[in-house]
């Protein structure tokens, strides 16, 4: 038995594309969605899902990186936050409050100007990194369940990943009575 691909009538709701259905994912707030997007499309290009299901799992792949990350992202931020708070006590008594504010937010900023305001701390003969550790061992247990998480989702994605891997490996079936129906034909001519 040939199966033909016949097109959806009025009542019925279209579905163009797998994609069109995997497309639907949540960020929290704070997230970019430009930033998923970056992220989905990469790795779509890198993973070149050749079938539908391999579309499935690729997709599947991507909200796992996503998560992946975002528990790394909520760990710097908590232990971030504590460093705040623990360094703000110790600027509190060398700084006037604007430019213990500025200094702190320059820290915050990855790259030479978070590394100019370490050094500026460090000058202070405050140690950042005794901060951060210290910060990192009063969170520890909050930290541990984030850090988990963040292991079983590359476990996740590692298996998921090998899934994958076999699908793209499999050759693409193919029905050889089968009839491909045009898109621009009618029912009926598709018929004759």
């Amino acid at each position: 038995m040939s199966r033909a691909t016949r097109r959806a009538s009025p009542a019925e709701p279209q579905i163009r594309t797998v994609s069109d259905v995997l497309d639907q994912h949540s960020l929290l707030a704070g997230e970019s969605h430009g930033d998923f997007e970056s992220l989905r499309a990469a790795m779509l290009d890198d993973l070149a899902p050749r079938s539908a299901y391999a579309q499935v799992i690729a997709r599947n792949l991507v909200d796992l990186e996503w998560e992946r990350r975002r528990r790394i992202r909520w760990i710097r931020a908590l232990v971030m936050s504590e460093v705040r708070q623990t360094l703000g006590a110790a600027l509190e008594e060398r700084l006037p409050p604007k430019d213990r504010d500025r200094l702190m937010s320059a820290l915050m900023i990855p790259g030479t100007a978070g590394e100019s305001a370490a050094s500026s701390i460090m000058k202070m003969e405050i140690d950042v990194d005794l901060l951060t550790a210290e910060a990192y061992a009063r969170k520890s247990e909050d930290l541990k369940r984030f850090e988990d998480e963040a292991r079983r989702i590359e476990t996740r994605r590692r298996r998921l990943l090998a899934d994958f891997e076999k699908v793209q490996s499999r050759p693409r079936n193919t029905v050889e009575d089968a009839i491909v129906v045009d898109d621009e034909r009618t029912e009926t001519e598709a018929e004759s």
